[in-house]
Parts: C-alpha cells; sequence; structure tokens
C-alpha cells in the first residue's frame, strides 16, 4: 500500500489510464463483497431536529434514529443543530436546520435529492457539503477553460470528487460566491478533485487530491488562513504548507497535518492553537514545534480545544491543549486553560488493540473510538453531550459510553452540541 504522507511518483499519462482501471476493478471487486451493515445512534441537544427522531427533544444517552433503520450508513457527519448521513449507495439524507428556517419535516433525516452519488459529507453552521463518489468526471476549474486533451483534469481516478454545496451561504461559507441561500446542491469550483472537507463556524477548508488546501468563509480571525481576516466567497488556496493530509476545522481555528508536521492558524483562544502563551490571533498556518518529533496522525479541533493523536510503533497516544473548563482535554486536571500540548493518560499505556482510530471535538466536549469499537467521551454533559446521563455531567477524563460497550461502533461525529455514531449491525 502506498503512503500517502509522500506524493504519488511521476507516471506517464498512458499509464494514468492503466492506473485508473485498476481502481475500477478493484472497486468493483469490493463491491461484490458483503458490506458491513450499520445502525445510527444519536444522542446529546436534539435542538431544531438534529438527532433525526422526529423531535426537538434532548437525550442524555445514545439512541437509535428509527428513521434510517432500513438503510446501512456508511459515514455521518455533525454541524451546529445540524446532521448529514450517507448509506452504502451513496445516498445523502439531512436533519437539523439547513439554511435559515427550520420545520417539524427537517426533524427526521430526508433524502437530499440533486445529488451524485456521494463518498463523504460535512456539515457546518446551516451549511451542508458532499464529496462525489470517485468517477470519470471533468472538475470545476478556476480561472482556465476546461481542455478536452488534458489527462489531468479528466478523471478523478486518484479518488477524489467534487465538491457540491447548499445551506446557507450568509459569509461565504458555501464557495459558490455569493451570500445567497441555496435549497438544490450546486458544485464548487475548484481546480482539482477534493478527497476531504471539513466545516467550522461559517468557513470550509477542502484538501484536493495533489495534497492543497483550500479555505473559503467567514475570516474574522485569520482562521481561513491567507495572511488578513479578508472574507473568502470563493475557494482560495492556502499558501505555505507542504502536502495537506487531514485537516480539523474549530469555531474559529483549523489544524492541518502535512506528513507528520501539525500546523495550526486562527483564533488563539486559551491556548487552542498549541503555540503557548501568546492569544494573538495567527493569520497563516504555524508550525506546532511541540510535535516537531513525533509521528503525528490525527488531529481534531472544538470550540477552543484541540486534539492531536501520535503514534509510536503500535501504540498510540492523544495529546491535548487549550481550554479545560469543563474537563475537554481529559487531563484530570484542575485547570482553566493549557498553552501547550499535554499527554491524556487514559490512553497512553492502553493496550495495542485499544488504539485510538477517530478523535473528534465538539463545543466543550470530546470523543475518541478506538479500534476495538469502543467510544470514550469527556468534557461537558451540558444537554447530554457525553452521552453518560443526567448523573454524571461532566466528566475531566475520558470515560466509556456505557450503552455503547456491548455493540461494535466503527464511525463517530460530533457537532456543536450533539453526537451521531454508525453501530454494526447484529
Amino acid at each position: 500500500m502506498r503512503d500517502e504522507r509522500y506524493p504519488p511518483p511521476f507516471a506517464p499519462p498512458g499509464l494514468r489510464h492503466i492506473g485508473y482501471e485498476l481502481r475500477v476493478a478493484a472497486t468493483l471487486r469490493r463491491a461484490a463483497e458483503p458490506l458491513l451493515e450499520t445502525d445510527l445512534f444519536a444522542w446529546g441537544d436534539g435542538v431544531e431536529g438534529s438527532l433525526g427522531r422526529d423531535n426537538t427533544q434532548t437525550t442524555t444517552v445514545p439512541l437509535r434514529v428509527s428513521a434510517l433503520r432500513h438503510a446501512s450508513i456508511a459515514q455521518v457527519a455533525a454541524g451546529r443543530h445540524l446532521s448529514l448521513f450517507v448509506d452504502d449507495a451513496g445516498q445523502v439524507y439531512q436533519c437539523g436546520r439547513v439554511g435559515a428556517y427550520v420545520t417539524a419535516a427537517n426533524w427526521v433525516p430526508r433524502p437530499v435529492h440533486g445529488l451524485p452519488p456521494v463518498q463523504s459529507v460535512a456539515a457546518g453552521t446551516r451549511a451542508c457539503f458532499a464529496i462525489s463518489a470517485p468517477q470519470r468526471v471533468r472538475p470545476l476549474t478556476i480561472g482556465r477553460e476546461n481542455d478536452d486533451d488534458d489527462d489531468e483534469t479528466a478523471s478523478s481516478s486518484d479518488g477524489g470528487g467534487v465538491v457540491y454545496a447548499w445551506g446557507d451561504g450568509c459569509h461565504g461559507q458555501l464557495g459558490l460566491g455569493s451570500d445567497a441561500r441555496i435549497s438544490v446542491p450546486q458544485p464548487v469550483a475548484l481546480p482539482t478533485p477534493v478527497v476531504r472537507i471539513c466545516a467550522g463556524h461559517h468557513f470550509t477548508l477542502a484538501i484536493t487530491s495533489q495534497g492543497e488546501l483550500y479555505s473559503w468563509g467567514r475570516n474574522s480571525h485569520g482562521q481561513l488562513g491567507h495572511r488578513s481576516t479578508t472574507l473568502e466567497r470563493t475557494p482560495r488556496r492556502v499558501e505555505g504548507l507542504p502536502r495537506v493530509l487531514e485537516v480539523a476545522a474549530g469555531t474559529s481555528h483549523v489544524l492541518a497535518l502535512c506528513g507528520s508536521t501539525v500546523y495550526s492558524w486562527g483564533r488563539s483562544q486559551r491556548g487552542c492553537l498549541g503555540l503557548g502563551g501568546d492569544d494573538r490571533d495567527v493569520t497563516s498556518p504555524v508550525e506546532v514545534a511541540y510535535f516537531r518529533c513525533m509521528r503525528a496522525e490525527k488531529v481534531a479541533a472544538g470550540s477552543d480545544h484541540s486534539l492531536v493523536v501520535c503514534v509510536l510503533g503500535v501504540r498510540t497516544f492523544l495529546y491535548a491543549f487549550g481550554s479545560n473548563a469543563f474537563g475537554q482535554l481529559g487531563l484530570n486536571l484542575i485547570v482553566q486553560h493549557v498553552d501547550t500540548p499535554q499527554c491524556v493518560q487514559e490512553f497512553e499505556y492502553a493496550a495495542s488493540s485499544r488504539r485510538i482510530a477517530q478523535i473528534r471535538a465538539g463545543d466543550r466536549f470530546s470523543v475518541a473510538l478506538l479500534t476495538n469499537g469502543e467510544v470514550y467521551t469527556w468534557g461537558d454533559g451540558a444537554h447530554g453531550k457525553t452521552s453518560h446521563g443526567v448523573q454524571r455531567q461532566a466528566t475531566c477524563v475520558p470515560w466509556p459510553v456505557e450503552a455503547i460497550a456491548p455493540r461494535f461502533a466503527i464511525d463517530v461525529a460530533v457537532g456543536f452540541a450533539h453526537g451521531l455514531c454508525g453501530i454494526a449491525r447484529v
């Protein structure tokens, strides 16, 4: 398997088509294999129907989203009072607040029409994004006409796809060039296929198949990384970064992973950038020097705290920094904030079978999914965000979600004040 931390070697144009055909063959083979069917569970603040349970009630423990009981969910995404789901066929469902208004019809997941088959989704503040499944498509381009003989843009054979956006564009976060509300998904103009996308509070980031990072939307704290605080209504490349592998958007700050190097920028509130005690906004990417000699693999960003997963041998180590007013760093410390990364001891000596597979950060709470299917949460338990029930409103150390423990979780997502989890169906 190719190490995605390094750019792929150059291949002559003829070989690129061979590579594409091999990928298609592999995709067809996987499609013929039995799929791992999943059930969807949700917890936390159900305001505006974000939990998909046909009401706006809060639930303090994970409960099944019965409206999707006949679907096998492949990926979930959560935003501010908003949830998105993708099934195995690439169909997208949404519930909660999309755009300026919400009605009872938004309290249960509804299919999103006007999209091709989708491989992944992201949700922000009243804004939704989807990446089309890999196929031979010509991505929209910025500033130049498409060339029929251009092999570089004729297909997305590297796994990327076209970004579609819909919802509220009040700060340009849809990337469509205006602040208009869009009810039908529209393609976003980007120069090459996109492999990853994430959304913060009214701003968006996307990684292309070439490892370039683009950002657009609100920029009041420099969170777009363009050395300014100017709003952008269309995608603009973030300069000064090597090949980007992963990116995480908080409320107003960003973490990016380039190789094993961690960069941060945006609002430097309570040490959430990991750069020390200076709270001045950072408008362009800066390396987090603490991780310089480590192998960082995953990043997450919440309202004003950040998480980084590092790997040493067969073990994973979780580091946290930023605000800790509600124990969201998981450090078992009574401190308001931490300016430099600290190791979360709960996972420091864990067995290799309990590696961290996914890490998520929301508004003053955090979630980790382990390779053995366990889910841990910690931080502010208001509105049931940590899903530990009313008896445990806040935790300052990672704690297993008992309602999920008998099952095997395969995907988690957190929004502003709610969580989603895909669990293997038995």
